[in-house]
């Protein structure tokens, strides 16, 4: 998978798995500030990578990744809570297989 398609998720770290491809992912960043998550498939061993970035184009220096294994659809299901429940429905839209990239409607 190329840097171009993995978005802004892994500008300042690497994937902790080898990515195969995105699932889905959601943006609900505000002016100025940096908020997403996406789930990525990973490469050569079952599970998915849910990978959240955050950060303020002020302090660039300040974003942060977090990534989050899990090891099957239900652990993704577990893991999307809250603001971030529209990201699990965009994977099963997806059916899983493909990047669907979607935006918050405000």
């Amino acid at each position: 998978m190329s840097a171009e398609d993995r978005g802004p998720y892994f500008d300042q770290d690497k994937p902790d798995y080898p990515v195969e491809f995105m699932v889905a992912d959601l943006d609900i960043s505000e002016p100025y500030e940096l908020t997403a998550a996406a789930v990525f498939r990973i490469a050569g061993r079952p599970g998915y990578l849910v990978v959240y970035v955050s950060g303020c184009s002020c302090w660039p220096s300040r974003g942060e990744t977090r990534q989050v294994y899990c090891q099957n659809k239900a652990a993704v299901d577990r893991e999307l809570t809250g603001e971030w429940r529209p990201l699990l429905d965009a994977c099963q839209a997806a059916k899983w297989v493909q990047a669907t990239p979607t935006k918050a409607q405000s």
